[in-house]
């Protein structure tokens, strides 16, 4: 009799267990991360911060990286729903993507990140605000005049290397930088547009070097892949960034964190990974707790110098 008793207690422990884990597993919500990441682009970066940051505040995480795969970001996006997520995380590989991934993923929060998109649709954005990063660029000009004006003739001359000119974003970064420079003591020498690659930049950049020559003493970098191919042309040419040619770039944190220390970049407008991955989780938190979160969250750039790079080591 006792020992019945006892297997009916562990079969009822074991039962009990069971459906305690069952109920459990019905309340983590799933969220999935397609982010592109390739190059210079800081998706990848903060795929892992998020991964490990909603995986401690209790979600199951499923992550891809579509990389600057359209068809393969909505094949990517197509198997996350297979696998019944309850919220998705995206980092849309072209603007017009995003309406199209909206319609397959009715009734399911999405949450954008990277480019802000003008039309959200019902979807979430969290991410940094592109026209304080062109602003705050522009702005180092009259901050940084004198480092500048290499030729001392009291003009800075530069180049706008930027993404393809018909992209909403990069009519946006040149506007914001025109409009900071129209009072200043600054002149444009060429507005390149290229593709959003590390090549791309580096091609362009080796172009107008040669082109321009000595007169070129600035060259503004409106995307972090077209900093890193910045970079490696200046480098290429024999030239010391910093010194023969100033480099104001955009990025991660971490990416550009050593081009600033060592004077390859003299500012660069950096994302915060870590505030974007937080407002991000936050505002997961807020959507599975079912209160209303905000449409639009921005995130400021982080304006890194030799002069303030010890905060961020």
């Amino acid at each position: 009799m006792r020992k019945r008793i006892i297997i009916g207690i562990v079969l009822a422990a074991l039962a009990l267990a069971a459906a305690g884990y069952f109920i459990f597993g019905l309340f983590i919500p799933k969220v999935g991360l397609c982010l592109s990441g390739v190059g210079g682009n800081s998706g990848q970066e903060l795929g892992n911060a998020l991964r490990d940051k909603l995986t401690l505040s209790g979600f199951s995480v499923l992550k891809r990286s579509s990389g600057n795969d359209r068809a393969g970001q909505l094949r990517q996006v197509k198997e996350l729903l297979e696998k019944d997520i309850d919220m998705l995380v995206l980092q849309p590989v072209t603007e017009d993507i995003l309406t199209e991934i909206l319609s397959l993923t009715a009734g399911i929060p999405v949450v954008v990140v990277g480019t802000e998109p003008e039309n959200l649709g019902d979807a979430y954005f969290v991410g940094c605000d592109k026209d304080q990063q062109a602003r705050a660029q522009a702005q180092l000009v009259g901050q940084m005049f004198t480092k500048t004006d290499i030729n001392g003739d009291r003009t800075v001359k530069y180049l706008l290397l930027t993404g393809p000119e018909e992209e909403p974003d990069t009519v946006r970064y040149v506007q914001n930088v025109e409009q900071v420079l129209a009072s200043s003591a600054a002149a444009a020498l060429q507005k390149v547009a290229v593709a959003r690659t590390v090549e791309a930049g580096k091609t362009a950049c080796k172009q107008a070097l040669s082109k321009y020559g000595r007169d070129m003493e600035l060259i503004f970098c409106g995307d972090s892949a077209l900093t890193m191919g910045a970079v490696e042309a200046v480098k290429s040419s024999g030239r010391t960034p910093g010194r023969d040619v100033i480099l104001f770039g955009v990025g991660s944190l971490d990416s550009c964190k050593e081009l600033v220390r060592t004077g390859a970049l003299t500012a660069a407008a950096v994302e915060d990974i870590a505030a974007i991955r937080d407002k991000i989780v936050q505002t997961l938190k807020a959507i599975k707790r079912g209160e209303e979160a905000p449409r639009r969250t921005y995130v400021e750039h982080i304006i890194l110098t030799i002069d303030n790079i010890e905060q961020y080591s």
